[in-house]
């Protein structure tokens, strides 16, 4: 119940996040100055870390806000942060570990999920 509580609240708190999370093509295209490529930012962000959460609230969403619209800047943000993973040789199974624990690494793969759910929609539905 616990876990259940607190993924539920991590995903109200992230789930505004997710089209950010959504590397735009389209956004890539929109450079100004034809010589220059975009800066490609990959965040890399723990759920339970709230130096990840002060981090993307109070300086990444204003400045990709700020950027997303001269095409400077291209974003991709992977729920991944501080995990390890493990594949055990005689049976090919991965194990995760993460710096937060298990309720963490639980938090990453359903938002991994929910980010992958909405890429199919997206592309599915132009």
């Amino acid at each position: 119940m616990k876990s259940l509580l607190i993924l539920s609240s991590l995903l109200v708190l992230f789930v505004p996040v997710i089209p950010l999370c959504i590397n735009d093509s389209k956004q890539s295209n929109q450079v100004t100055n034809n010589s220059a490529s975009p800066v490609q930012v990959n965040l890399y962000y723990g759920l339970l870390c709230s130096y990840c959460k002060a981090f993307i609230i109070n300086q990444l969403a204003p400045t990709y806000a700020k950027l997303n619209k001269t095409g400077i800047m291209s974003l991709s943000m992977f729920p991944y942060g501080n995990s390890r993973y493990i594949v055990q040789n005689s049976t090919n199974d991965i194990k995760f570990t993460c710096a937060s624990g298990v309720e963490e690494c639980k938090a990453h793969m359903i938002l991994v999920r929910k980010m992958d759910k909405l890429l199919d929609q997206i592309n599915h539905n132009p």
